[in-house]
């Protein structure tokens, strides 16, 4: 099931007309329909209800489901019978518990749970169980099971979500509805409707993919229809649409754009947080971090990176069951050797692993046979290696002097908590040439000023790091306290005592220090242009409670290259795109953040709000999408 977001204030896509993308054969589906109201009257809703399954460890046992969710009340109950009297059971949400309960001396039990709680008899709907499987679980096996997930449902299960997709128009009107089913011989229906919309043609896009088209009545009226079935008047339902993202798109502008989830009042909402750590080091000199993520829609994903160690495969072991596995391999793009392992409680991508175990509070380590290289636990912040530092932020503006009264520039030093330490100093608007950087005194390197062709900028930098990496110098002194000169013989051109106050921002509009913000994030599919059909991507969006923006965009399926990224009509950065054996797919990412910490984010010094993405090879755009 692809990712969720909350979809903020709508925009037009602009799409210029010569890219617009063709279907070899598009599918149009003009609906034969009366005059309808201007909006559809049908809300947010999911429905779920038939019997379990039994699993074969406790032959007697039996079961059927009711569930109603939708935006203003939710309810589940389930009736369970054949059970062991003297047994404890849980209900379990993929394979995570949620409640616990014993039957009567018949072995029977009517369990009911809602949100909001009105029922005295009633237990508090604090779990979602769409998308997930549903068990009974005796301590030891699943005795009956629900399969409620992604393109699948048990014998006897009928399971059906529908939604109204955001209007993203800036004027008009209309509503569009999604909705998808599951029957009980398995067989799935989808279908999208329209109603009072602009008459005219709509392309109908799946997480970035064009399915098809919706001609509408001369009054806005118009549905598109898919089916596992072959049907002559329905498109082929060979994609899951479950928790994607729909578009409507007419012309240049997206109409309507939002994810296939109905909203539950009370029970598909949490608070954001997260928690990233790094692992002690036990026998490695490598580096080990993880990260625990819950979305405001309580979907949650831990994601584990190593690098800095040889090449191989290790074990992910968490509170001593191995749970995967980490291929660490060269990569082109880092000059470094590392890989990652990454898991979901909804997984929308095939290299992720359905995250069934809680991972907060648990000792999670790295081992390769009996060796553990790395250990920590996210509920303590990690096992505090004996390196462990606090994170600083130093930037100070150099001052120019009457040598070049136009000129400016930075020296910065970041401290991180894992004790990796960098400096840079970056020499602005100076006449082009070679420069000498002094740090007390002492001759460091060599700044060279040069004309950047692309921004049209006069700009030099020299970088320092503890772990250098090609093209970086190794940071083996200390320059806080101390006086940076940059000169050209003996001409000061600029000049300052590193030692301020610690930086708040990078430029661009995040900033830390002592401000804070309300955390967002918004994740959005990248809309194939038709040039590569399996090319996939995605765009997100975020600000942190620092005030710290980051913008990330990621493409796979498509040739190993390089392409560029083009937001707001300049071309920003190149994404490489490499083989990446743990996934066993082509893919790249490229990540702007406002305050930088890592050598492959790049400065985000421009605003992308309402800005096109646009993924391009040469003159030919790949992937785009007009950001909210």
């Amino acid at each position: 099931m692809a990712s969720r977001s909350s979809f903020p204030l709508p925009h037009p896509l602009p799409r210029p007309a010569a890219r617009r993308l063709r279907l070899a054969a598009p599918l149009a589906l003009l609906a034969i329909l009366l005059a309808a109201p201007a909006a559809l009257a049908a809300r947010d809703q999911s429905k779920a209800s038939g019997s379990f399954e039994n699993t074969g460890a406790l032959p007697a046992a039996s079961g059927k489901l009711n569930l109603r969710f939708a935006e203003n009340r939710s309810q589940l109950q389930l009736q369970l019978r054949g059970l062991t009297d003297d047994v404890t059971y849980e209900v379990r949400v993929d394979g995570v518990a949620v409640d616990t309960f014993d039957p009567d001396r018949s072995g029977r039990v009517t369990l009911r749970y809602e949100s909001p709680k009105r029922n005295r008899r009633a237990s508090s709907l604090d779990f979602d169980p769409r998308g997930a499987v549903l068990s009974i679980h005796d301590g030891v096996n699943d005795v009956l099971v629900a399969d409620l997930s992604n393109g699948s449902a048990s014998t006897g299960l009928v399971v059906s979500d529908q939604t109204l997709v955001q209007s993203m128009a800036v004027s008009g009107g209309g509503s569009a509805r999604a909705r998808t089913k599951i029957y009980k011989d398995g067989r799935q229906s989808f279908d999208v409707e329209l109603q009072g919309v602009v008459p005219g043609t709509y392309d109908l896009y799946v997480d970035g993919v064009l399915r098809g088209q919706i001609v509408t009545t001369p009054a806005g009226r118009g549905k598109i229809e898919f089916d596992t079935k072959p049907h002559p008047r329905k498109g082929l339902l060979d994609f899951d649409p479950r928790g994607a993202v729909i578009d409507v798109v007419q012309g240049t502008t997206s109409v309507f754009a939002g994810p296939l989830l109905p909203r539950a009042g009370g029970v598909s909402a949490c608070n954001p947080a997260e928690n990233e750590i790094f692992l002690g080091a036990i026998v490695s000199p490598g580096k080990a971090k993880v990260r625990l993520r819950t979305r405001d829609d309580c979907d949650r994903d831990l994601r584990i990176e190593v690098e800095e160690i040889a090449v191989g495969t290790y074990d992910v072991v968490v509170d001593g069951i191995v749970r995967g596995q980490i291929a660490v391999a060269f990569d082109a793009m880092s000059g470094e050797n590392e890989g990652e392992i990454e898991f979901d409680t909804d997984p929308d991508d095939p290299h992720e692993m359905l995250l069934d175990f809680e991972p907060d509070g648990a000792l999670i380590e790295i081992a390769q046979g009996a060796s553990v290289l790395f250990s920590g636990s996210l509920a303590t912040g990690g096992t505090t290696p004996p390196t462990a530092c606090a994170a600083i932020d130093l930037l100070t503006p150099l001052v120019p002097t009457s040598a070049a009264p136009g000129a400016s520039g930075d020296a910065r030093f970041r401290e991180k908590d894992d004790c990796d330490r960098d400096f840079s100093v970056e020499a602005e608007d100076v006449p082009v040439g070679d420069y000498d950087l002094f740090v007390g005194g002492v001759l460091r390197g060599t700044v060279a000023v040069r004309l950047d062709p692309k921004k049209g900028d006069v700009q030099g930098e020299l970088e320092f790091e503890s772990h250098p990496k090609a093209g970086k110098e190794l940071l083996d002194f200390d320059p806080r306290g101390a006086l940076v000169e940059v000169k050209q013989g003996a001409t000061l051109y600029l000049s300052a005592t590193l030692g301020g106050t610690p930086s708040g921002g990078g430029g661009g509009g995040g900033g830390g220090g002592g401000s804070s913000c309300v955390e967002s994030s918004t994740e959005l599919p990248l809309l194939n242009e038709g040039v590569i059909g399996s090319a996939k991507g995605k765009v997100r969006v975020r600000t942190q409670d620092d005030c710290d923006d980051d913008l990330r965009i990621e493409i796979e399926k498509v040739p190993v290259g390089s392409y560029g990224v083009r937001i707001g009509g300049v071309v920003r950065a190149s994404l490489v795109v490499a083989f990446n054996p743990s996934t066993g797919e082509n893919e790249g990412e490229v990540e702007f953040d406002t305050t930088p910490d890592d050598p492959n984010e790049i400065l985000m010094d421009f605003d992308p709000t309402g800005a096109l993405v646009e993924i391009e090879q040469g003159a030919t755009v790949i992937l785009a999408r007009q950001l909210p």
